[in-house]
Protein backbone atom coordinates (compact mmCIF):
# COMPACT_ATOMS: atom_id res chain seq x y z
CA UNK A 1 0.00 0.00 0.00
CA UNK A 2 1.79 3.47 -1.08
CA UNK A 3 1.10 6.56 0.75
CA UNK A 4 -1.41 7.83 -1.16
CA UNK A 5 -3.78 4.90 -0.90
CA UNK A 6 -3.01 5.13 2.76
CA UNK A 7 -3.98 8.74 3.22
CA UNK A 8 -7.03 7.73 1.48
CA UNK A 9 -7.78 5.26 3.60
CA UNK A 10 -7.43 7.32 6.86
CA UNK A 11 -9.69 10.19 5.61
CA UNK A 12 -12.28 7.79 4.14
CA UNK A 13 -12.35 6.15 8.02
CA UNK A 14 -13.02 9.06 10.27
CA UNK A 15 -12.98 6.81 13.28
CA UNK A 16 -9.39 6.02 12.58
CA UNK A 17 -8.57 9.28 11.72
CA UNK A 18 -9.50 10.76 15.03
CA UNK A 19 -8.37 7.99 16.91
CA UNK A 20 -4.92 8.88 14.90
CA UNK A 21 -5.19 12.95 15.69
CA UNK A 22 -5.75 11.89 19.78
CA UNK A 23 -2.66 10.15 19.39
CA UNK A 24 -0.66 13.04 17.62
CA UNK A 25 -2.82 15.41 21.06
CA UNK A 26 -1.25 13.20 23.67
CA UNK A 27 2.71 12.44 21.93
CA UNK A 28 3.37 15.75 20.59
CA UNK A 29 1.24 17.99 22.07
CA UNK A 30 -1.92 20.54 21.10
CA UNK A 31 0.52 22.87 18.86
CA UNK A 32 1.37 19.96 16.92
CA UNK A 33 -2.39 18.86 16.28
CA UNK A 34 -3.17 22.11 15.53
CA UNK A 35 -0.39 22.54 13.00
CA UNK A 36 -1.62 18.86 11.18
CA UNK A 37 -5.28 20.09 11.49
CA UNK A 38 -5.37 23.01 9.71
CA UNK A 39 -2.11 21.32 7.06
CA UNK A 40 -4.98 18.64 6.69
CA UNK A 41 -7.98 21.46 6.47
CA UNK A 42 -6.38 23.25 3.74
CA UNK A 43 -5.51 19.95 1.96
CA UNK A 44 -8.94 18.85 2.05
CA UNK A 45 -9.88 22.36 0.94
CA UNK A 46 -7.70 21.97 -2.54
CA UNK A 47 -8.75 18.24 -2.91
CA UNK A 48 -12.56 19.39 -2.94
CA UNK A 49 -11.26 22.22 -5.78
CA UNK A 50 -8.98 19.82 -7.58
CA UNK A 51 -11.75 17.14 -7.59
CA UNK A 52 -13.44 18.98 -10.57
CA UNK A 53 -10.17 19.54 -12.64
CA UNK A 54 -7.75 16.99 -13.99
CA UNK A 55 -3.99 17.46 -13.40
CA UNK A 56 -3.00 15.09 -15.98
CA UNK A 57 -0.99 12.98 -13.74
CA UNK A 58 -1.83 9.90 -13.09
CA UNK A 59 -1.11 9.01 -9.36
CA UNK A 60 -2.67 12.91 -8.11
CA UNK A 61 -5.72 11.96 -9.94
CA UNK A 62 -6.43 8.92 -9.10
CA UNK A 63 -5.98 9.83 -5.55
CA UNK A 64 -8.19 12.80 -5.33
CA UNK A 65 -11.04 10.42 -7.34
CA UNK A 66 -10.82 7.56 -4.66
CA UNK A 67 -10.18 9.44 -1.81
CA UNK A 68 -13.66 10.88 -1.11
CA UNK A 69 -17.09 9.30 -0.35
CA UNK A 70 -19.31 8.41 -3.61
CA UNK A 71 -22.07 10.08 -1.84
CA UNK A 72 -19.86 13.68 -1.53
CA UNK A 73 -20.74 14.63 -5.60
CA UNK A 74 -22.22 18.51 -5.24
CA UNK A 75 -19.05 19.16 -2.51
CA UNK A 76 -16.19 16.05 -2.50
CA UNK A 77 -14.81 16.07 0.85
CA UNK A 78 -17.56 17.87 2.59
CA UNK A 79 -17.66 15.20 5.29
CA UNK A 80 -13.44 15.46 6.40
CA UNK A 81 -13.86 19.22 6.26
CA UNK A 82 -16.92 19.41 8.47
CA UNK A 83 -15.20 16.79 10.53
CA UNK A 84 -11.84 18.76 10.69
CA UNK A 85 -13.53 22.11 11.31
CA UNK A 86 -15.38 20.21 14.41
CA UNK A 87 -11.40 19.24 15.51
CA UNK A 88 -10.60 22.62 15.32
CA UNK A 89 -13.35 23.86 16.98
CA UNK A 90 -12.35 21.99 20.26
CA UNK A 91 -8.97 23.30 19.73
CA UNK A 92 -9.72 26.85 20.03
CA UNK A 93 -11.91 26.98 22.26
CA UNK A 94 -10.60 24.55 24.31
CA UNK A 95 -7.46 24.66 26.33
CA UNK A 96 -6.87 21.19 28.71
CA UNK A 97 -5.67 18.13 26.90
CA UNK A 98 -8.25 16.02 28.70
CA UNK A 99 -11.12 18.04 26.98
CA UNK A 100 -9.79 18.42 23.71
CA UNK A 101 -9.24 14.42 23.67
CA UNK A 102 -12.82 13.75 25.11
CA UNK A 103 -13.79 16.23 22.07
CA UNK A 104 -12.15 14.42 19.47
CA UNK A 105 -12.84 10.56 20.75
CA UNK A 106 -16.46 11.37 21.10
CA UNK A 107 -16.13 12.42 16.90
CA UNK A 108 -14.39 9.80 16.19
CA UNK A 109 -16.50 7.37 18.04
CA UNK A 110 -20.08 8.73 18.02
CA UNK A 111 -19.52 8.99 14.34
CA UNK A 112 -18.50 5.73 13.35
CA UNK A 113 -21.06 4.21 15.65
CA UNK A 114 -23.77 6.08 14.20
CA UNK A 115 -22.86 5.02 11.12
CA UNK A 116 -23.22 1.17 12.20
CA UNK A 117 -25.84 1.21 13.86
CA UNK A 118 -27.88 3.03 11.40
CA UNK A 119 -26.85 0.73 8.73
CA UNK A 120 -27.63 -2.60 11.22
CA UNK A 121 -30.52 -0.92 12.45
CA UNK A 122 -32.00 1.65 10.83
CA UNK A 123 -35.67 1.60 9.43
CA UNK A 124 -36.52 5.22 10.41
CA UNK A 125 -35.31 7.10 7.56
CA UNK A 126 -34.94 10.98 8.45
CA UNK A 127 -32.75 12.08 5.08
CA UNK A 128 -31.83 9.79 2.06
CA UNK A 129 -28.80 8.87 3.91
CA UNK A 130 -29.48 8.96 7.90
CA UNK A 131 -32.07 6.96 10.22
CA UNK A 132 -33.12 8.27 13.34
CA UNK A 133 -31.65 5.38 14.48
CA UNK A 134 -28.28 5.98 13.63
CA UNK A 135 -28.48 9.67 14.38
CA UNK A 136 -29.76 8.75 17.92
CA UNK A 137 -27.21 6.28 18.66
Amino acid sequence: MGVIEFLSALVASYGLFGLFLAAILIFLGKQALLLFVVLSLATAILFSIAKTRKFGHKEIDTAIKESHRPLEKNTPFAGAMFYLLGVLGVLIFFDRKEIILAGILVLAVGDSFSTVIGKKFGKTRITHRHTLEGTLA
